[in-house]
């Protein structure tokens, strides 16, 4: 049975920490809560984490600038900023800090769900379904490229289409369809 994925929410207003924490529960997702710097910390340091959901103001801490902090300690854990702030200066701010994405609030828990949480498929699993391949000790840049050349094709959007999930693998993100 697989590992059930973790979620760190860092957010200091009780009503959306709690409306996130209830939506990542009702998911299937095991949440850690946290109001404060001084608990995300703790939190981030002693939990094996997939993703957090960092508030960029928090008592005693500013997300964005412990965001340099949180990635030199968790490389490839993933990152999404969830803040008021929508101004252009601080989305860019985040994502060069390390966010691995920017939410501005007020936003819908059912789109970061969709987004950002459901739809990731890992190297391992390209490798094994669509070439066949074992994974196992393979060092091959075979996936990067298949997925370059994807957006390639997909033209300027193609970035946002399939998009890299830091980590985990790929998602197809805003305007994708499957058709089925």
């Amino acid at each position: 049975m697989a590992r059930q994925r973790t979620v760190c929410v860092v957010e200091d207003d009780p009503g959306i920490r709690r409306g996130l924490v209830d939506s990542l529960e009702f998911a299937g997702f095991r949440v850690h809560a946290c109001a404060d710097g001084p608990s995300a910390r703790r939190t981030l340091a002693l939990t094996e984490l997939d993703l957090v959901l960092l508030d960029v103001v928090l008592p005693g801490l500013d997300g964005i600038d412990f965001l340099p902090e949180l990635r030199a300690a968790r490389p490839v854990l993933p990152v999404i900023l969830v803040t008021a702030r929508g101004a252009e200066e601080d989305r860019v701010r985040g994502l060069r800090n390390g966010a691995d994405d920017y939410v501005v609030k007020p936003f819908s828990s059912s789109e970061l769900l969709a987004r950002h949480l459901s739809r990731a498929v890992e190297r391992e699993e390209l490798l094994r379904s669509v070439w066949g391949l074992d994974p196992r000790g393979l060092d091959t840049r075979t996936v990067d490229m298949a997925v370059v050349r994807l957006r390639e094709k997909l033209g300027p959007s193609g970035a946002d289409i399939v998009r890299t999930v830091r980590g985990k693998g790929y998602v197809l993100g805003d305007g994708a369809r499957v058709e089925r």
